[in-house]
């Protein structure tokens, strides 16, 4: 099993990316992407009320991204998995997306196998949970 990847991406990684690969820089709302969410589906992810949801979300991200990369294979040309920002009543929720290029028939496959094939837990994935920063409450 590999650890937990213990870097955040920077704020730029989620607003704009490369694409495809490093390639140029591109507005990533022009990409088409499937959504995968935060974390496997049957592990326990991240509260976006928490004051550490940032910091643990990340984590959560960039780990589920090794998963997938350690289940299904690395992405093939015209594909990229990447975490991405969506406004939310509560501030901005991270999940992670495969963006592909619609003209590249192996990154759409790739981008909706992964939608209907990543792993289930982060053992599936050949990870280690990442661990978790501790809520901060304030003394009443």
């Amino acid at each position: 099993m590999l650890p937990y990847l213990p870097w955040s991406p920077s704020v730029e990684m989620l607003g704009f990316g490369h694409w495809p690969h490093g390639k140029g820089r591109v507005d990533p709302m022009s990409r088409p992407f499937v959504n995968l969410g935060s974390a496997p589906c049957k592990e326990k992810c991240a509260e976006t009320g928490d004051s550490t949801y940032r910091q643990n979300a990340f984590r959560e991200c960039q780990t589920y991204i090794q998963a997938i990369r350690n289940y299904l294979g690395y992405e093939p040309e015209g594909a990229c998995l990447e975490v991405k920002g969506f406004d939310h009543d509560l501030g901005v929720f991270y999940e992670v997306v495969c963006f592909y290029d619609e003209a590249n028939q192996a990154a759409a496959n790739y981008a909706f196998r992964c939608e209907r094939q990543a792993p289930h837990t982060w053992e599936e994935g050949s990870v280690k949970a990442p661990p978790r920063a501790m809520v901060s409450r304030k003394a009443r």
